[in-house]
């Protein structure tokens, strides 16, 4: 019996805008600066999801994007709220099961969004990489929040719009669902509820 529902946040809850949009929009005419700086910023993003040295993440990301470090996370966090239709099931949801995020994020852009839409109040749990400083697809931090949750893996459904996670959750025992859309969406946790 399913107890449980794990949300990512980027992508699945909340909006698939990410920094790389904006540094690709910022350097449309010049694609091999443009690639350049996606990948020197990614190794620093990787980093910074789990804590690490998120301050270079936002200075690297700043500077491609021609603005200050304040700027730069204002316009992701803006851009980076709930979608509605997610935050509307997720209310239907939560009078029968737990809820929970698990995210890949860097703090100083998921924090604020999280007090600003008071999403701490929608979900039972938000677990984060850069809280338990490993990402997803990594076993463990699905493990940590079915703890928090307080849930068997069988017990719980992931839904993520990254197929390698999706298939972790599955390796764990939950059952796992490919976002790729809301009312799509919508009928698979008919199926599994």
């Amino acid at each position: 019996m399913i107890k449980a529902i794990i949300f990512d946040y980027g992508g699945v809850f909340g909006s698939s805008v990410n920094w790389q949009d904006f540094v690709r929009q910022t350097h449309q005419d010049n694609p091999d600066l443009r690639e350049e700086l996606i990948e020197s910023i990614m190794q620093e993003w990787l980093k910074a999801r789990v804590g690490e040295n998120p301050d270079q993440f936002w200075l690297l990301l700043s500077k491609a994007l021609r603005a200050d470090i304040d700027t730069t996370k204002q316009r992701l966090i803006e851009a980076g709220g709930p979608e509605a239709s997610m935050k509307e099931l997720v209310q239907k949801l939560k009078p029968d099961y737990k809820l929970a995020i698990l995210s890949n994020h860097v703090k100083d852009w998921l924090d604020p969004i999280v007090k600003k839409y008071h999403l701490d109040e929608l979900f039972d749990e938000i677990v984060t990489s850069y809280q338990e400083k490993i990402a997803k697809p990594d076993l463990e931090i699905y493990q940590r929040t079915l703890a928090k949750l307080e849930v068997k893996a069988n017990e719980a459904v992931f839904i993520d719009d990254m197929q390698e996670n999706v298939t972790a959750a599955k390796q764990l025992g939950m059952v796992g669902i490919s976002y790729s859309g809301f009312e799509e969406l919508e009928q698979k946790l008919n199926l599994v509820s």
